[in-house]
């Protein structure tokens, strides 16, 4: 007879998932709206998002898809096949036909990635654990903090974590519910490759939950059935660490669980909580190399949410982690932190000053920040937007755009000159990605407020206060102008004087 736990993952449900953005706080609450540049984000809609499709399903129109979710996002109804490409499930070249097998190959690998895990898991016994068949269902059915200790009993924590619980020190205000209740239409169909706009009973976006169960046509059901031996021999590939790091990920994966965006209606349900923890902990056996660090379930809350896809979130985070995973290594993370004074001191001298005399010139509240995409300092639906725009790697400073724009500075500064000087190659820190400008922007924009005092509490209280209160237009405005900023300096540094 099949668990509680396998049913769930077979189960096959519709569910209406609507992220509806949250009323805008107060102009005196928006970061320092009136010191940036105001610009119109608009996400890109349903004829838009056609346009960027040949009629045989690629994506043939990849600059032009980087630059409008860079500008403005995509509207919801389009966020999870859009997100496919942008994670790295389906090539940019691919068909329908291609693409729809990948789908049955991710399921099959992912099925028998989880089968394994079921295996495996029932061998490793933690000393000390509570006694109990679903050590989850414990754990969420009582909120005693003696509870949650003893379930999590000799922890050890990580460099994030420690991190982490400094930030938590600090009082925070209060999330706002982000989601409508689901509800449910078993009757609804969806079109052969993309989610429909709404719902056309009730008007609401449309989700299909992910299942190991959904119906399959005669040749997909042909063609899984083939997959299946080559997907079990990957399984069985794949490197597992049942003595090392995997005890101490299930301990951690335990408690972290529990505190997954509980204030969203998606995840008040356990079968969702339950979907985040099998996912984090078939992904921390098969990467015994990083395992689970804190912070990972935010990341994987995004994918599971925008899909509902247990398979697609799972492929979609092991996409992500790839390029992510050196930011959960302690040094790896500072090196990255340290970006943030370098760039601060070249756009704002005065403000760098501040924090080099404070308590805080570690600025190691930009931990969290750039660990988690800024996940937690805005509204859920913000943070997905700027998931895709930190994604979409549009502005970076190897990319045309940036090499276009240091040109056209040249080509200005040239001008200005006489012709009197002229430019040695431009020297840029290739390492300032987005999201540190992103930083750099939020400090700048918060300048007055923040640096009314030098002490490390006010300090934190401050940043900490700014979470979900923060206009993310006005951030994203500050943080490309500084782009551009930065690229105009840099051609100024690289002109010289000659001998004419």
């Amino acid at each position: 007879m099949a668990t509680k736990e396998e049913e769930e993952f077979n189960e096959d449900s519709w569910t209406h998932l609507t992220l509806e953005p949250p009323a805008e706080p107060p102009l005196e609450e928006r970061g320092g709206e009136e010191e940036a540049e105001r610009k119109s984000y608009v996400p890109l809609e349903h004829q838009e998002c056609l346009s960027l499709f040949d009629d045989d399903g690629r994506l043939v129109k990849e600059a032009k898809l980087r630059k409008s979710l860079f500008e403005g996002g995509v509207t919801a109804s389009w966020r999870p096949h859009i997100w496919k490409f942008l994670f790295q499930i389906y090539p940019f070249n691919s068909t329908h036909r291609e693409q729809k097998t990948i789908d049955l190959e991710n399921r099959a690998k992912y099925k028998a990635l989880h089968d394994r895990w079921v295996v495996l898991d029932k061998t490793v016994n933690l000393p000390d654990e509570e006694p109990s068949s679903d050590p989850l269902e414990y754990l969420l059915s009582s909120d005693d903090e003696n509870t949650e200790e003893k379930a999590v009993k000799s922890l050890v924590y990580s460099f994030a974590e420690q991190v982490t619980l400094m930030d938590r020190s600090i009082p925070q205000a209060p999330p706002t519910p982000q989601e409508p209740a689901d509800q449910t239409h078993p009757d609804h169909t969806l079109p052969d490759h993309l989610t429909p706009e709404t719902c056309p009973h009730c008007n609401k976006v449309l989700r299909r939950t992910d299942s190991m169960a959904t119906p399959l046509d005669t040749e997909s059901t042909s063609l899984l059935a083939i997959l299946e031996f080559p997907s079990s021999v990957y399984a069985t590939r794949q490197p597992v660490d049942l003595m090392g790091s995997y005890p101490k990920s299930k301990r951690v994966i335990l408690r972290d669980v529990k505190r997954t965006d509980r204030t969203m209606h998606y995840f008040s349900h356990k079968r969702n909580l339950r979907k985040v923890h099998r996912l984090l902990h078939i992904y921390a056996l098969f990467h015994p190399d990083i395992g689970y660090c804190q912070g990972m379930n935010d990341i994987l809350s995004r994918f599971l949410v925008v899909t509902d896809s247990e398979v697609d979130s799972y492929w979609m985070f092991c996409n992500y982690m790839h390029i992510k995973r050196h930011d959960f290594i302690e040094e790896t993370m500072m090196n990255k932190i340290l970006l943030v004074p370098m760039l601060l001191k070249e756009m704002d001298e005065e403000l760098h000053k501040f924090f080099q005399e404070s308590e805080c010139n570690d600025y190691l509240f930009c931990h969290r920040w750039l660990l988690l995409d800024f996940k937690r300092e805005f509204s859920f639906s913000d943070s997905l937007r700027l998931l895709e725009v930190i994604s979409s790697h549009y502005l970076t400073l190897s990319s045309h755009r940036a090499l276009k724009e240091l040109d056209k500075a040249a080509a200005e500064e040239f001008a200005a000159e006489d012709g009197e000087v002229r430019s040695a190659d431009a020297t840029v820190n290739t390492e300032y990605s987005f999201d540190v400008f992103i930083c750099v922007a939020i400090l700048i924009l918060n300048k007055q407020s923040v640096s009314v005092d030098n002490d490390a509490a006010s300090i934190y209280g401050c940043l900490n206060n700014l979470s979900n209160k923060m206009n993310i237009n006005a951030v994203l405005s500050k943080a490309e102008s500084l782009f551009y900023s930065y690229c105009r300096q840099s051609i100024k540094k690289s002109f010289k004087e000659i001998d004419l």
